[in-house]
């Protein structure tokens, strides 16, 4: 049984309980029920009737689903999330009554605190300023796994997924609507005193044309999100045809959340939430409960830096029982090859085989632990489509005076000789000049490359026969990566910038295909990066303890012998 006295701490720290007070809390606390679970226990599966929420007091979970490949198959498990202490789960039985969307299984010895549907409901008519919350996780559960993003990673969880509040599409589509009946009216007047039948022609077409302009808002009202998961905050923006990029920052890197309203947002409950990170600002414009979704951005900011602690302490425990007994380190098993690594074996082999040629006209391509970028192909063809029709234009001058000069009469005779000559030195060597400048213009487009290692990112830009400009930066002195893709063939084309914050200055990948394929192949690169340093640090930091601690003991070593010996006489 858990004391009430651990319980409101615990509860304090939770968005979903942002603004109540202590006696709240104590009442909250009071209706929770808490479950040992032992790993392994299956708390309920997906397609069972939702009556319970429960949140993680200890311990970790695994929320999975079990879907067919194929017709036939055998049911296979797809891990969704893992959860830990502070986490909750079953939300939306609070609030709709509807079976499990997926399962959850134990995944180590943890500690539940159960709410049913039933109290929850009482706990609304005393303290209905939960259910602000509560509907805020709700709605982001829904919205995520109808997006489903294919960026986000597989140990990462949304928290948060939300759009503008509705009320900006209806202020947008104010001034379109305003103009339209204004005109309509207008027309309508003027149809009545002239009979002119185009007048109401008119009036059809502009109906028409509103009728795009607010499917056109409609749609750019739903192409923002702005999103909080355990790992970082991101805004994706995107305009229909026009714009896409993504601006994100790691949880760490956050300096501090604060919310800005207006006299109309604060009657309809939304305002803008501003995250002032090391490189700027990420702004949720317009979002509704504004209060709340701080209060979630704080929670997961200082629990990600609890994290990094824990992580930090447990390190040191591992480092000081491995060098107080060496033997115990050798009987550590060996980590498993990550399948990542595999993967990447796989590719590197399958690069070799390929032959020197494979890479001719790639746009991404690995070799060993380098990934290579070249900008798009449509890039390629703006250098390429004039030397190439000049090209094309050469060889059906050559077919065409072939013809000429074999397959015609034989009464322009005379002239053969001198349109033979013309034929068969001119036109060739006008074609190998031609065909040398489209080999330029193609090796210039093949040297202009962007690369990522295992510790930096490089711009090289080489002139054939000419001089090379490269730019390096180290991965961990990336800030903030964010891309874009601009225009229609931007979009349609799938190809944009992608922007490396460093330090003060910034990089940009030029019209690289896929960008967020590139802004993740960064983004994974830095982290591992990050992770291996923090590891070398933590490695460092744990044989200075060691020697610290055997110093300790020798110096207090034969003073406790000498104790152990009076004590014994």
């Amino acid at each position: 049984m858990i004391e009430p006295e651990r319980l409101t701490p615990f509860l304090k720290k939770i968005h979903l309980f942002h603004g109540l007070s202590d006696e709240q809390l104590g009442t909250v606390a009071a209706q929770l029920t808490d479950e040992s679970q032992q790993a392994g226990t299956t708390v309920f599966t997906e397609g069972m009737q939702g009556d319970t929420f429960y949140l993680i007091f200890s311990g970790k979970v695994i929320v999975f689903r079990n879907h067919h490949k194929k017709k036939g198959d055998e049911e296979e498990e797809q891990q969704l999330a893992v959860l830990f202490a502070g986490d909750y789960f079953g939300e939306e039985a609070l609030l709709t009554n509807q079976r499990r969307n997926a399962g959850v299984r134990i995944e180590e010895e943890a500690i539940l605190l159960s709410l049913p549907r039933a109290k929850f409901l009482e706990l609304l008519k005393k303290i209905p300023q939960m259910k602000p919350n509560f509907e805020i996780s709700v709605e982001s559960r829904k919205l995520s796994r109808r997006l489903q993003f294919k960026w986000v990673r597989s140990d990462e969880v949304i928290y948060f997924l939300a759009r503008k509040h509705i009320i900006l599409f209806f202020q947008a589509a104010l001034g379109p609507l305003a103009t339209f009946f204004i005109l309509a009216f207008i027309l309508s007047i003027a149809f009545l005193f002239l009979h002119f039948f185009f007048l109401l022609l008119i009036i059809a077409i502009l109906g028409i044309f509103l009728g795009v302009v607010l499917l056109w808002e409609w749609v750019d009202w739903g192409n923002d999100y702005y999103i909080v998961t355990n790992q970082r905050v991101i805004w994706l923006e995107k305009v229909v045809g026009l714009y896409d990029s993504r601006h994100e920052s790691p949880l760490p890197m956050l300096l501090s959340v604060s919310t800005e309203t207006e006299p109309l947002g604060r009657f309809l409950d939304y305002g803008s939430v501003i995250i002032r990170t090391f490189v700027g600002r990420i702004v949720f414009h317009h979002v509704a409960h504004p209060f709340e979704v701080e209060a979630l951005v704080k929670e997961h900011q200082n629990r990600a830096k609890e994290g990094s602690r824990r992580t930090e302490i447990d390190a040191m425990k591992k480092a000081l029982t491995t060098r107080m007994n060496p033997n115990l380190e050798q009987t550590l098993p060996s980590s498993p090859q990550s399948p990542s690594t595999s993967k990447a074996k796989k590719k590197e082999a399958s690069a070799r085989q390929e032959g020197m040629f494979a890479n001719l006209f790639k746009l991404r391509f690995e070799d060993k632990e380098i990934i290579t970028y070249r900008k798009h192909w449509f890039v390629l063809l703006q250098q390429l489509w004039l030397p190439t029709a000049l090209l094309l234009g050469i060889l059906a001058a050559l077919g065409v005076g072939i013809y000429y000069l074999y397959f015609t009469s034989a009464s322009i005779a005379p002239t053969v000789s001198s349109e033979r000559e013309t034929l068969f030195v001119i036109v060739p060597f006008a074609f190998l000049v031609v065909l040398g400048w489209w080999i330029y213009q193609y090796v210039n487009w093949a040297n202009d490359i962007y690369q990522v290692t295992p510790d930096q990112i490089l711009d090289i830009e080489r002139t054939p026969l000419g001089r090379e400009d490269r730019t390096a930066a180290q991965l961990e002195s990336i800030l903030a990566t964010e891309y874009e893709r601009r225009g229609v063939l931007g979009i349609l084309l799938n190809y944009g910038k992608v922007h490396i914050t460093v330090g003060g200055s910034k990089m940009t990948f030029h019209d690289v295909f896929d960008p967020i394929s590139v802004q993740q192949d960064i983004d994974r690169r830095r982290m591992a990066r990050n992770a291996a340093k923090e590891e070398t640090r933590i490695k460092a930091e744990r044989e200075r303890l060691a020697d610290w601690f055997l110093a300790y003991n020798e110096i207090t070593k034969p003073e406790n012998e000498k104790n152990n010996e009076s004590d014994q006489k």
